[in-house]
Order: C-alpha cells, then sequence, then structure tokens
C-alpha cells in the first residue's frame, strides 16, 4: 500500500536544550525537572534526578517543554543498543543531547507521530554516527531527510489509538512499580539507614517507660503509627491505634509484627561507619555474595551471540528493578566459552565503570560485560537488603571510581572490600519477607509492559508499512456493527 510522505524537516521542529552552569549552585536543586539521557529510561518522564531552579530558567536561556512533546535522544552512549524516546507528562528542560520534537505539519495526528517515531527505533540505530568511543550521534540533517508516511486521517486514528492504548497501559505499569519500589526503600530506610525501631526504644526507655513499653513504641514505629519520638508523648493515644490495627490484619500478622520488633535491640555502639544499632556488625560486600566481574565474549564469533541467555549491559539496567529484557543475547556456545561469567537469577548487578552505581537485578541466568560486578548473594535474604544498599552507595562508589581519572572506574577488589552494616539474619530475613510480595508484583508488572511492548513493536513496523489493510477492517468493522 503507497501512502504520501512528508520530509521530516519540513513536518517537524526542532528544540535543543543546554546545561546551565555547574558553578551556579542558585542554577540547581530547584523542582523544575532537567531532562538528560540518563532521565530517559522510561517511555514516560515526569522526574530527573537534577533538577533547576527558575532562576536558571530566567538567566541561562532554558526553556520550557510543554508536556506531551515528544522528546528524541540525539547523542550518547545510549544509542550503541537502542534510541530513547520519551514522552513527559509535566512541562520539562532538556539538555543538549536531548531534542524536542514539535509538529508543525496538521495532516499528521500528534499520537500518529509518536507511534511513528517508536516504530522506526531499527531504521533510526543504523543512522546513528559513532564520533568516539562509547558515543553516538544523531544528526538533525540525518533526521530531516526521514519521510514520515501520511495514511489517511482515519488510519493515523486507528494506529496512533493502538500505540496509545499499550503506552497508557505500560504508564500505568511503570506508576505502581515506582509506588512499589518507593515503598521498599522506606522500609528499608526506616529500619537500616535510620534506624527507627531501635530510636524508638531508645525513647521509650529515656523517658522511664518499661522495656514491653519500648517493644510497643518500636511496633507503633513499624507499622507506621508515630514517629520514633511520639510514642512516650502520645502512649495512650497510640496504643489505641495499633489495637485497631491488629484487629485489622489478624492474629497471624499481629504476630509477625511483634517477632520483628523484638529483632531490634535497644541501644547504639560505635562502629567504622559511625553509630549503629548494638550487636550489628560492619563486613565487607564480599562476605554478603560472590563477586563475579562480567566479560565480553569475542564479537568476530557471531556464533557466540543472539541466544537466549541474557548479555546485560548498562544500559539493560537504566531505570529497571529486574532485568527482564536485553539489547544483545549469547547463545549456549558464547555462555559456555566463560561459563566462571554466567550468574543466577536473582543476583545484584552494580555498574562500576563509565557510569557508575546503577543497580538491578537479573531475572534469569544472565553474562554481564566487564563494567558490571555482579553480587550472587550467599542467601536468599539478603537479597532485597543488598539491592536497597547499593542504590544507597550510589554517591560512595562514584568517589571511589573517580580516580582523578575523566572516565569513573570502580575496580572487582575496591567494589568487593567496601563495608556495608549487618544487621541480624532473622531481621534480613523480615524485610524479605515483608517486602517480597512487593518486588514480585514489580516483576509481574515488569514481564507484562516487555510483552507489550514487544506485541507493539511486531504490529508497529507492519501498521506503518501498509502491511496491514486497516480501510477495509475498519469497513468490516462498521458492517459487523
Amino acid at each position: 500500500m503507497s501512502w504520501d510522505s512528508v520530509k521530516f524537516g519540513d513536518a517537524v521542529k526542532l528544540s535543543s536544550g543546554k546545561t546551565p552552569s555547574k558553578d551556579r549552585k542558585d542554577f540547581w536543586g530547584g523542582n523544575i525537572p532537567w531532562i538528560t539521557a540518563s532521565s530517559m529510561d522510561k517511555l514516560h518522564v515526569s522526574d530527573s534526578e537534577n533538577k533547576i531552579t527558575e532562576k536558571a530558567l530566567a538567566e541561562a536561556g532554558m526553556k520550557y517543554i510543554k508536556k506531551g512533546t515528544p522528546l528524541l535522544l540525539v547523542r550518547g552512549s545510549t544509542l550503541h543498543n537502542r534510541i530513547p524516546i520519551s514522552l513527559p507528562l509535566v512541562d520539562v528542560t532538556i539538555n543538549q543531547d536531548v531534542k524536542a520534537l514539535r509538529l508543525i505539519n496538521k495532516e499528521i495526528d500528534e499520537d500518529y507521530f509518536f507511534a511513528w517515531l517508536i516504530g522506526i527505533e531499527k531504521e533510526l540505530l543504523k543512522k546513528v554516527d559513532y564520533t568516539g568511543i562509547g558515543a553516538g550521534k544523531l544528526d538533525t540533517e540525518v533526521l530531516n531527510k526521514l519521510d514520515i508516511p501520511i495514511p489517511s486521517p482515519s488510519i493515523q486514528k486507528w494506529i496512533g489509538g493502538f500505540v496509545k492504548s499499550v503506552n497508557e497501559k505500560i504508564a500505568v505499569n511503570e506508576t505502581i512499580n515506582n509506588k512499589l519500589e518507593s515503598l521498599t526503600q522506606l522500609i528499608f530506610k526506616s529500619w537500616f539507614v535510620d534506624f527507627d525501631p531501635v530510636h524508638a526504644k531508645v525513647n521509650a526507655l529515656e523517658a522511664g517507660l518499661t522495656k514491653a513499653q519500648a517493644e510497643r513504641a518500636a511496633l507503633a514505629v513499624i507499622a507506621g503509627l508515630c514517629s520514633p519520638s511520639e510514642y512516650a508523648e502520645k502512649t495512650k493515644e497510640i496504643e489505641k491505634k495499633l489495637e485497631e490495627r491488629f484487629a485489622s490484619i489478624g492474629k497471624e500478622k499481629t504476630e509477625e509484627l511483634k517477632a520483628t520488633a523484638s529483632l531490634f535491640p535497644s541501644e547504639f555502639e560505635k562502629s567504622e561507619l559511625g553509630s549503629i544499632p548494638a550487636g550489628w556488625e560492619i563486613s565487607p560486600i564480599n562476605e554478603f555474595g560472590q563477586i563475579v566481574c562480567g566479560k565480553t565474549p569475542i564479537t568476530k564469533n557471531k556464533e557466540f551471540y543472539g541466544g537466549d541467555i541474557p548479555f546485560i549491559k548498562i544500559p539493560d539496567m537504566h531505570g529497571n528493578v529486574f532485568i527482564t529484557k536485553t539489547s544483545d543475547t549469547l547463545s549456549d556456545e558464547g555462555s559456555r566459552a566463560q561459563p566462571k561469567k554466567l550468574v543466577p537469577a536473582n543476583s545484584i548487578c552494580v555498574s562500576c565503570i563509565a557510569t557508575v552505581g546503577k543497580v538491578a537485578i537479573t531475572f534469569k541466568p544472565s553474562h554481564t560485560n566487564q563494567q558490571i560486578n555482579t553480587i550472587i548473594p550467599f542467601s536468599t535474604e539478603f537479597r532485597y537488603y543488598l539491592f536497597q544498599y547499593m542504590k544507597l552507595l550510589e554517591g560512595h562508589f562514584h568517589a571511589l571510581a573517580s580516580g582523578g581519572s575523566a572516565t569513573l572506574n570502580m575496580n572487582t577488589g575496591s567494589f568487593s572490600n567496601v563495608k556495608i552494616i549487618k544487621p541480624n539474619t532473622n531481621l534480613l530475613s523480615s524485610y524479605h519477607r515483608a517486602t517480597d510480595s512487593l518486588f514480585q508484583v514489580i516483576l509481574t508488572n515488569m514481564l507484562q509492559t516487555t510483552h507489550l511492548e514487544e506485541l507493539r513493536n511486531i504490529l508497529l513496523p507492519k501498521l506503518l508499512a501498509g502491511e496491514i489493510d486497516l480501510e477495509n477492517m475498519q469497513t468490516d468493522e462498521q458492517e459487523t456493527l
């Protein structure tokens, strides 16, 4: 089927962003999302790691990009594997590696245009100019020469609507997963960073309450009913809330909460990492699991690639709790060529070169490249604790990897010997039980998203090429109705 077309450069206006001066502290730490490559992990974007202020917007020549304006990454190492395309859900700003795409051709439906962008990813990857090691670039001239097919308005609506419905379901999954991950982080932070249950016991005892009441104080904090300092001030009120909570969750859950509260000590002690709960240890990461540094099989041997075994690289980790898909895979032969580098499912991957501090969990037995160190936990109970702790250490890993070099590099030995807090095993088991169901929902949603993306990516090129007769299909549907 032949459709009319229009050149990209005649239909789309490109806008570039910029980076405000890093020397201007008053430009940073505001509330305005500043979108870079690292922010475009997902199809929809509403936040960023770094944010700018209104002052930066006014004085650094920055401009808002309106929500719903497609964003395209045109420069960076990510372009070796995929072409990140995102749709902002709020007004944002962008850096110089990102282009905002505004339609100026009224014949093209906006949802159809976004669907077309997603559908030509493989074509765009072939047009990337690799300007240096680890870098890639999509030139504006290359984009402007692209042909955008223009089917009838009804077909544009159908294709755009189909992709939009799939993308909306993906967005729902992402929103749910973000909230669930935040919840697991909140529990981790309360228990193992802020030590809230321990502080609750200490505060209760210092206020002259009994040991039994101190246990109840910790229990109330774990249940989210008060802060560590409130129990002694509002004992009767909080006790009433506790009993109401127990009645609502039942005897089994109540006993589980009480058992968890009892595992927290009621005093602190000094350690090389500062004040920590009494009885807890300080241990290097390699006492929690086996550390494996990845390796890339010989790329010239094509028989090593293209199988079913995930081959994880840093871009596969971005924004993901579990690694459910990878841009490259290994064959059984490729895996057998480096058997000591195969890591099992539920291992913790940590990026240690170039982009340092990204953390994700393997979904299947996998290999990684040499930029990733993987922890194979010695115990299941360590899994989610290690995941959260590695994320907590991102800044520390950056400092460890700098070494005065322009390229960050944290070697396996340095990584393995980083010391972290080791609570008692029973408490780690409690954290695992408290969060495992949340992580499993996250995984289920990610697998569904992967399936939806695969379905969309299979059908979309056929739809855009006119291989599926939508005109007759719509006529048939109308006759049926």
